[in-house]
């Protein structure tokens, strides 16, 4: 496990995995606050991965 933050990475991950399910396989369309949301967090993931290889 990677610390600081490493919870909250995964916890983005997994929100971000199963939206891209949804996304990909679903019958709905992802609305327009769900897409700002993802955004939101692949940069903060991408943010975390910066940090822990800038270590």
């Amino acid at each position: 496990m990677i610390t600081p933050r490493g919870d909250d990475a995964a916890r983005q991950f997994a929100r971000l995995l199963g939206l891209k399910d949804a996304a990909q396989y679903g019958f709905d369309d992802i609305s327009g606050a769900m897409l700002t949301a993802a955004q939101r967090q692949a940069k903060a993931l991408v943010d975390f991965a910066a940090d822990v290889l800038a270590r």
